[in-house]
């Protein structure tokens, strides 16, 4: 959309009507990255195509200064997964996570100034859900992993 509020382009996102978006995030040089079916683009600013992997169970993107884009996954069988990706596509690092229940999915992302990689999450079974909090640093390592709250199921 324009500032004014009209539509300057758009773009059906796969063959189908099944095609629902999971996680939008745009980059300062105003590409914009979409996520949905397991197919992770990034697509100009015009809403041209730049590139496509297919990345399954993605739930949360962000991007950094650098344009760097960082992604949140789950397999859906307990782990969850944070990726670091170059602007041009390809895939720097890959970090794993588990949690005390059988279900661990990816809120949210946040990067600070210093290259920093924040990584909420929510971690569910039949009784509980956890709430985490996970930090990395620019290179993957992983610097943070607490949980910030607990709520029990009666």
């Amino acid at each position: 959309y324009s500032r004014g509020g009209a539509v300057v382009w758009q773009r059906q996102l796969g063959p189908n009507d099944d095609a629902g978006a999971n996680a939008l995030t745009t980059e300062a040089g105003g590409n914009r990255y979409v996520s949905y079916n397991d197919l992770l683009e990034k697509r100009r600013a015009d809403g041209g195509l730049v590139w496509s992997r297919t990345v399954v169970g993605v739930s949360a993107l962000a991007t950094d200064r650098r344009g760097n884009l960082y992604v949140g996954s789950s397999d859906g069988t307990g782990t969850m997964f944070l990726s670091k990706y170059t602007a041009a596509g390809s895939r720097t690092w890959r970090r794993s996570a588990s949690g005390n229940g059988i279900f661990i999915v990816p809120k949210g992302i946040a990067t600070d100034p210093s290259g920093n990689v924040y990584l909420a999450a929510s971690d569910y079974d039949d009784c509980c859900l956890w709430n985490k909090l996970l930090k990395y640093s620019p290179g993957g390592q992983q610097l943070v992993n607490k949980e910030i709250g607990v709520s029990g199921v009666d």
